[in-house]
């Protein structure tokens, strides 16, 4: 296996919390109703997150079977929003901060990438 850490960069300035909840919210094909996306939403709700940890998403996602929505204006492309698999931090209302790892869920390199997970919560 490849090095997992070579699979991501830790944002430098991260927040820090001692012991933190980290919650999995992986979007994939099967979705019932966009229950990750609407979950995701209300997580976040108000609170700005605070970007932790960057995946690099080129080499999980397959881009031939699900591509990224690219917007058309009259005779151009007008945006792209690539996919973006990090982990945040947020607070909840009591003020106890949580991570979020939210993105799309890896299409190949699993191990590696479970690997890179659990050195992240090391």
């Amino acid at each position: 296996m490849l090095n997992p850490a070579e699979l991501y960069e830790i944002v430098d300035d991260a927040p820090a919390a001692e012991e933190p909840v980290l919650i999995v919210a992986l979007d994939g094909f099967v979705d019932a109703g966009n229950a990750t996306r609407l979950a995701c939403a209300a997580l976040v709700g108000d609170d700005e997150p605070e970007e932790v940890v960057r995946f690099d998403v080129d080499q999980l996602v397959d881009y031939r079977s699900r591509r990224p929505p690219l917007r058309f204006e009259s005779d151009r492309w007008a945006a792209y929003e690539g996919p973006k698999l990090d982990v945040v931090s947020l607070t909840d209302t009591g003020d106890t901060r949580y991570l979020l790892l939210t993105g799309p869920e890896p299409d190949t390199q699993w191990e590696r990438f479970a690997a890179a997970v659990a050195q992240i919560i090391d």
